[in-house]
């Protein structure tokens, strides 16, 4: 009895971190969006805003911006490029994007030269969705190879 609550209780706070997420999949890219708007700057978006557990659930919560970016390639986004960080974004000029990543740092390979990468292609303007290391989910995505416990663009 006593574990089958826990159990409840853990799912439960597990669901309401994945509405966490969707929301927050949302407000950052409102600003990374408002971001490039203002600035002028193209938008790459950095994870495929329909793949993953969350876009399943509970639909895409931020759009494919000016290039979209992923593993996958992005297949139902206008303008993509398929590859996994840090390579494929060679081409890309230096502080020349608003950059909006939706965890994806936690798969890479080459985590270090995946952030200077896109340190260098977004300068000040990254906007970093992480899974939230307090949560059940961080420790068992999928693939992942780590969790992130801050944001390596501060």
């Amino acid at each position: 009895m006593k574990v089958s609550i826990i159990v409840a209780v853990v799912i439960v706070y597990e669901v309401l971190c994945s509405f966490q997420r969707q929301h927050l999949r949302s407000e950052v890219y409102k600003c990374a969006y408002e971001r490039a708007e203002e600035t002028g700057k193209p938008l790459l978006v950095v994870g495929d805003p329909h793949n993953g557990i969350g876009s399943g659930i509970h639909g895409a919560a931020y759009g494919c911006g000016d290039l979209c970016f992923d593993l996958t390639g992005c297949p139902q986004c206008p303008s993509a490029r398929k590859n996994a960080l840090p390579r494929g974004m060679e081409d890309l000029p230096d502080d020349s994007h608003v950059i909006f990543i939706s965890y994806v740092l936690e798969y890479v390979d080459d985590y270090d030269e995946s952030v200077q990468e896109l340190k260098r292609i977004g300068g000040d303007d990254i906007y970093l969705l992480r899974v939230q290391p307090w949560c059940l989910t961080a420790l068992l995505y999928p693939g992942a190879k780590r969790v992130l416990y801050s944001d390596p663009f501060c």
